[in-house]
């Protein structure tokens, strides 16, 4: 049995230091967070309603609860995103 090699957090860093996210930006983001959370989901209610309009990326979900999964995975996304805890 192999052992799980440990959490190299430095691909990650460099991610954020190429986008410009360092900590004082990610600061910024957390202290927004509740006026991202608060928009998040009637952004992102718009946003599945015109794919679910849209056949050429409707295609890509089997039903509507498909979707609907794929909106809370999204928004969950969204959620730890706006803590600013990258």
């Amino acid at each position: 049995m192999s052992a799980v090699p440990a959490y190299d957090p430095s691909p990650l860093a460099d991610r954020l230091e190429f986008l410009g996210l360092d900590s004082a930006a990610q600061d910024r983001i957390a202290r927004i967070s509740p006026l991202v959370l608060r928009h998040i989901e009637p952004a992102l209610t718009r946003f599945y309603a015109s794919i679910a309009r849209t056949p050429e990326v409707s295609r890509f979900f089997s039903d509507p609860a498909h979707m609907d999964h794929a909106k809370d995975k999204q928004g969950g996304h969204w959620g730890v995103i706006a803590t600013g805890r990258l």
